[in-house]
């Protein structure tokens, strides 16, 4: 049997009787809960403990169907995507596996449509009803409801390769939804192709599914090289089921739970969107967006809607590593030459590590990382003897090695109101309003060549190889109670 949202549902409960889950693991809503604010809520105020569990809502006030949510909040969730023991890895074992499996991309393989679980009911015509799904409302403000997860699954027309990227969809009627896409995702070059050529775009909204499916979702760049598919077979570690769509020439996961077909009728037209609460926790409205006309709807007879909370840290982290990676692959291949050792996006920023030979590569380094990846407002370059995981390590680059009138460049903000008049507007805030045009800042925190420099005090070189040879039983440590040390006071005299 293929791997889905239901066979990652058995391992999370596996690991969790295992006692392998630290922060994360599964955890069960006993009471009906309301599709509004409510599950939001509940992973926030979760959050604030530290905990990021896949959340189960058995009940959904109103609906038939049982809802999840946080299925990417956590590295633990991650890892077990993966097939990793939770208690054998680190998020920097994760990132080198994300980028060792982007390699072994997998063609998808058709099955039938009896053997597909998410054709067990077929809705069509006079039958389609977004209604049947307890999409949430996540945020004050919000326009109404929105499908958050959904990965939708396109064609480009010129290559005939199809496109998979997650985009958020608001319900504007019961066979109506909205496609609001980000100007350098690949769905947009996609839609403004069929508009130059005058034919609808068909695509396929897949809902609920092994999380491997919607973090290879979020690749980028991919639209005229490979599927997005192919990559989420990479990550299940075997080919994705696919099965031939029922309204839409296009091939959608078998074993989704939910598959929404539809047809953008004219590209060249726009509608609002908005207010949404965007990655960067702010909730802006005025965007364009598509206009999908629902034509299909299949899903398993006991379906499970996924929900995701937007504008938090599963929305962050719902690409895993793919796209860090893809801004490290970019470096080392704009800088062959160069040693440039590891990365790793983190508090808003992108750092770079390299073993630095020549002046200028940790400004070239930043350079490279920033036409591969849009999001990160700030790249800093750092030195090989910075661990990337540490934020004393981090904290140190930037405070030591930064001089700041040489080391920090400003790459101007650039309006982003020629690719899409509506979409920008020069009286909002440039950081939110830019998209990938905003102002970026580079960082180069790496220590000068050909200068004197003083030596960093580390354990390692501080206590040379006395460091290496003790350990703490050595030192025969105790930890006495408050009790015990009064018991020693009052012997002491």
């Amino acid at each position: 049997m293929g791997k889905d949202l239901r066979t990652f549902l058995d391992q999370v409960r596996e690991a969790q009787d295992s006692g392998h889950f630290q922060e994360s693991g599964l955890v069960e809503v006993g009471r009906p809960v309301k599709p509004y604010l409510d599950v939001p809520i509940l992973q926030q105020k979760l959050a604030h403990q530290g905990r990021y569990p896949l959340i189960s809502c058995p009940r959904v006030e109103g609906y038939r169907l049982p809802l999840i949510s946080n299925l990417y909040g956590s590295w633990e969730l991650h890892g077990l995507a993966l097939g990793l023991s939770p208690d054998r890895w680190t998020e920097r074992d994760l990132f080198w596996e994300y980028r060792k499996r982007l390699e072994e991309r997998k063609p998808t393989r058709v099955v039938p449509a009896s053997q597909a679980p998410v054709k067990e009911v077929v809705l069509k015509g006079d039958q389609i009803d977004l209604g049947l799904f307890p999409v949430n409302q996540h945020a004050i403000p919000q326009a109404g409801r929105y499908i958050t997860p959904g990965c939708m699954v396109s064609r480009d027309p010129d290559t005939g390769i199809q496109n998979v990227g997650v985009y958020r969809h608001q319900v504007k009627g019961k066979d109506l939804l909205g496609v609001m896409i980000n100007p350098v995702h690949d769905a947009n070059p996609i839609a403004h192709r069929y508009a130059e050529l005058g034919k609808p775009m068909e695509v396929a909204i897949v809902l609920g599914h092994h999380p491997a499916v919607g973090i290879a979702s979020c690749v980028r760049g991919s639209r005229r090289n490979f599927s997005e598919l192919e990559v989420a077979g990479a990550l299940l570690g075997e080919p994705l089921e696919v099965v031939k769509a029922e309204t839409v020439d296009l091939e959608v996961p078998a074993r989704a739970e939910i598959v929404i077909e539809g047809v953008i009728d004219d590209p060249r037209e726009t509608s609002t969107d908005g207010p949404f609460p965007e990655r960067l926790h702010y909730g802006r409205g005025g965007k364009p967006c598509f206009l999908l006309r629902v034509t299909a709807i299949t899903m398993r007879h006991d379906a499970i809607f996924h929900d995701l909370d937007p504008s938090h840290r599963e929305h962050s982290m719902m690409g895993g590593n793919l796209n860090t990676v893809r801004a490290y692959n970019a470096v080392r291949a704009a800088m062959p030459d160069s040693e440039i050792l590891e990365a790793r996006s983190f508090m808003g920023a992108l750092w770079i590590k390299l073993r630095k030979r020549v002046m200028g590569e940790g400004k070239r380094a930043c350079l490279a990382a920033m036409a591969a990846e849009e999001h990160p407002q700030f790249i800093v370059a750092v030195d090989d003897d910075i661990d990337l995981y540490s934020t004393h390590d981090l904290g140190l680059a930037l405070s030591t090695r930064v001089i700041a009138d040489r080391g920090i460049d400003i790459i101007p903000y650039i309006t982003g109101a020629h690719l899409n008049p509506t979409a920008y507007n020069e009286s909002r805030d440039p950081i939110i309003e830019g998209g990938p045009m905003t102002t970026r800042v580079i960082i180069d925190a790496t220590r000068p060549l050909g200068r004197p420099w003083s030596t960093r005090i580390t354990p390692q070189n501080a206590f040379e190889e006395r460091w290496a040879s003790t350990t703490l039983e050595d030192f025969a440590l105790t930890w006495p109670t408050r009790v015990a040390l009064r018991e020693r006071r009052q012997r002491a005299g």
